[in-house]
């Protein structure tokens, strides 16, 4: 399985201007930095490198100085979708997408609105169970009201179907689904609601249409 993280943008980005700005900023060894594309086709993918060297300096035993050089690559595949507005997904991201997600953002311009995604976890069962086989498997939440003053978090499995139980106990309270572990039409997922799932490379592009029509 691959993890995938999605993002948002306000304004829908053309397949020129992502081409064009792509070959502006393409990486070359003389800057150390800039972006080349993966692939060109009906899925659009492109990856952000940056070199890094270092240099160390060190004693042989004769009191002569020799100096080693490391080379190392920061290197982020991402893909980008035209006319919607989950427009960009990150494959496998680093830990961090501080500084990535900055260098991306400059293909799609300050105006674009580009955004981490907030999934509505609630929402997208209630549509999933309305348009999809599915299955849940297990779920994290949060904010679960014990009594006025105290809120609980939990982690709930089942070997069966956990759909059943998730509307009778949570559904309609006020509690937070954090992450979904299902079978959705029978693709095998995991969703996080900071917008990060998992899913298997097969099955990427058609999950994230089933995303799109969820959130339309």
């Amino acid at each position: 399985m691959i993890k995938v993280k999605l993002y948002n943008a306000d304004i829908p980005i053309s397949r020129d201007d992502i081409e064009e700005r792509l070959l502006q900023k393409r990486y070359t060894d003389e800057k150390g930095f800039g972006f080349e594309i993966v692939k060109n086709g009906s899925d659009f993918v492109a990856q952000f490198i940056e070199r890094t060297i270092r240099k160390q300096e060190f004693e042989l035993p004769d009191g002569e100085v020799s100096e080693i050089e490391t080379v190392s690559y920061i290197k982020v595949k991402f893909g980008i979708r035209f006319n919607t507005k989950h427009a960009l997904y990150v494959i496998n991201p680093p830990r961090s997408m501080k500084y990535p997600f900055e260098m991306i953002r400059t293909l799609f311009g300050s105006d674009s609105g580009l955004k981490s995604v907030e999934l509505d976890l609630k929402k997208l069962l209630d549509v999933f169970d309305s348009k999809y086989d599915h299955v849940i498997k297990s779920m994290s939440l949060s904010n679960i009201q014990c009594d006025p003053n105290t809120v609980a978090k939990t982690k709930i499995t089942s070997s069966k179907d956990l759909n059943p139980f998730y509307l009778e106990h949570y559904s309609e309270t006020p509690a937070v689904i954090d992450t979904v572990h299902m079978l959705v039409n029978g693709i095998d997922t995991e969703l996080s609601r900071t917008g990060r799932f998992r899913v298997h490379g097969a099955n990427l592009q058609t999950f994230m249409l089933m995303l799109d029509h969820s959130f339309q």
